[in-house]
């Protein structure tokens, strides 16, 4: 009989241990970028038989959110439907508290326990709710994979010159964990003499890189700009300048839940011509006097 109990407790302890293996659970999981920060994502559960995400919306008092059936969470190119709400009911209008702040659970159908990250879309129109690149191995050091040249030591740019030389500026760089198809990033350039203001769509491949050019008539403040922000660069006619974009930095430094979390690195790292300057005046606070307005104040003089 012993033999017998030795040999239940046995069996009761590697299907104990089997089911525990069948489940994952990560808390405050990082996440690439969203257009939103309506909605933050608190946990993810996943199992063999669903995936539970627990959100946190942050939104006016007395203003109404809504979680549509046609969300889903996509992984490996596969969409994996909500089955069901808890504390919100789906399609319909859920009003704020006072405190701006609510807590409800969506169940989706199984993720692979073995997914590393996923994205996840409240239906495909413009304006819904998505959170893309959402991590599950809470290792933010795979984040941000920085390429060599934006980690060497600036050089000092002696051939700096102030002049009237219109030429194209090369504008490159990576946006770091982009993913293809979610934001449209666009370089803008405001010409000092004329006033108008010229844009130019970025085409960003599947790794995040792109390059581009912008007739400038001297050196220059451009923009980059997208729905997740705006990022300075300088850049002078027939030179090349670089940024690297850390996105998921970006996302984190305003996000409720993670920004007061470990910080992913800069949220700009430049190279090429002028890369100090760039990285001044982006990360660190520095003001300056803008060249444009050199040339404005030497043509009143005339």
């Amino acid at each position: 009989m012993k033999t017998k109990h030795f040999l239940l407790v046995i069996l009761l302890i590697i299907a104990v241990v089997n089911v525990k293996s069948q489940t994952k659970t990560v808390n405050l999981p990082t996440a690439t970028y969203a257009n939103t920060q309506t909605v933050e994502i608190a946990k993810v559960m996943l199992s063999d038989t669903a995936t539970v995400i627990d959100i946190e919306a942050f939104f006016i008092p007395g203003y109404w959110i809504k979680i549509v059936t046609e969300s889903y969470l996509q992984a490996d190119g596969k969409k994996y439907m909500i089955r069901s709400g808890e504390g919100i009911d789906l399609d319909s209008l859920f009003w704020m508290p006072e405190s701006g702040r609510a807590s409800f659970t969506l169940t989706f159908e199984p993720l692979p326990l073995e997914t590393e990250s996923f994205d996840f879309i409240e239906s495909d129109c413009e304006d819904c709710f998505k959170i893309w690149g959402v991590y599950l191995n809470n290792k933010s050091s795979s984040l941000t994979e920085i390429p060599e040249e934006y980690l060497r030591e600036y050089q000092n740019e002696n051939d700096f010159v102030i002049d009237w030389n219109k030429d194209d500026a090369i504008v490159s760089g990576v946006i770091n964990k982009y993913v293809k198809g979610s934001i449209d990033w666009n370089l803008t350039y405001l010409n000092p003499i004329t006033g108008n203001e010229q844009t130019v769509s970025l085409d960003i491949d599947e790794n995040g890189a792109f390059s581009t050019k912008i007739p400038v008539y001297s050196p220059t403040s451009l923009v980059l700009s997208s729905r997740a922000g705006y990022i300075p660069i300088i850049v002078s006619p027939g030179r090349e300048s670089k940024v690297f974009v850390n996105l998921p930095e970006m996302y984190r430094s305003r996000s409720r839940l993670l920004m007061n979390e470990d910080s992913y690195g800069e949220k700009y790292l430049y190279a090429g011509y002028l890369a100090k300057l760039n990285s001044d005046l982006a990360n660190k606070g520095v003001t300056y006097a803008s060249p444009q307005q050199d040339y404005i104040d030497t043509i009143a003089e005339m």
